[in-house]
């Protein structure tokens, strides 16, 4: 594993690049908030991002390099504003981590996309939300010509740290922008929504202590739900014409 700069404990484990299994290398990024930084966890081998790059090189029997552009309390529009461009390396935006190095990184083949908990918190309208998601998967086609999987937004009222009548407030607020975020990602032909694995959330484990990040388990079955959509959008952009893949 290469490390990249660290962070403190609000925000995810201190490795922000990685590699899973050797050969050819398939490049992964994971962009956006506090679930996608891998709070919760002490490693980035037991986040979404570990556990789903362990899961593309097994399934694509080459390796993954992965790297996680990421910050907590990133909304969607601080994803547009700040976390893609620092992920193109166009900017070292202060509190972004996962960019580390110099130079421009390397183009992602896939792109993965973890936000929603904020703006509902926020209380982001429909409208913002929606306009946001379409300019995050419009600037990962234009960037880097490559598909990008949006992880749904996750079902609030389910959190055991959202007590009544806050956790079912919220939730209604985390379908509502998921409603959003699917009408978004109907006009992008790149870019697809995985859903949220809401019927594995009561297990024991999911969650890590503070009852609001998945913990191990809970990564690690999300990384397995997100596995099929992700192979299906490489699959897909693999298979397309050059001339028919988006351009910058």
């Amino acid at each position: 594993m290469a490390p990249a700069p660290g962070s403190g404990a609000d925000s995810g484990p201190a490795a922000r690049q990685g590699r899973a299994e050797p050969g050819a290398p398939l490049h992964l990024l994971v962009l956006g908030d506090s679930t996608a930084a891998g709070v919760g966890v002490s490693a980035q081998e037991d986040a979404l991002a570990g556990h789903l790059a362990a899961g593309l090189a097994r399934e694509c029997g080459r390796e993954v390099a992965w790297r996680v552009v990421a910050r907590s309390g990133a909304d969607a529009r601080t994803v547009v504003a700040e976390l893609l461009p620092a992920a193109a390396g166009a900017v070292d935006s202060a509190g972004v981590r996962g960019v580390g190095g110099s130079g421009e990184p390397p183009r992602p083949d896939l792109a993965v996309v973890l936000i929603g908990v904020n703006d509902v918190k926020a209380m982001t309208g429909r409208g913002a939300f929606h306009r946001a998601v379409t300019a995050i998967a419009a600037g990962a086609g234009e960037r880097w010509q490559a598909p990008a999987v949006f992880g749904a937004v996750p079902r609030m009222d389910l959190f055991p740290a959202l007590p009544r009548p806050l956790g079912p407030l919220l939730g209604l607020r985390s379908r509502h922008l998921d409603a959003a975020m699917r009408a978004a990602l109907r006009s992008q032909p790149h870019a697809v929504r995985a859903p949220f694995p809401a019927g594995a959330v009561g297990r024991p484990g999911f969650f890590a202590a503070d009852g609001f990040h998945p913990g191990e388990r809970g990564y690690r079955i999300w990384a397995r739900h997100l596995l099929p959509v992700c192979l299906d959008a490489l699959r897909k952009s693999a298979a397309e014409p050059d001339g028919a893949r988006p351009t910058a």
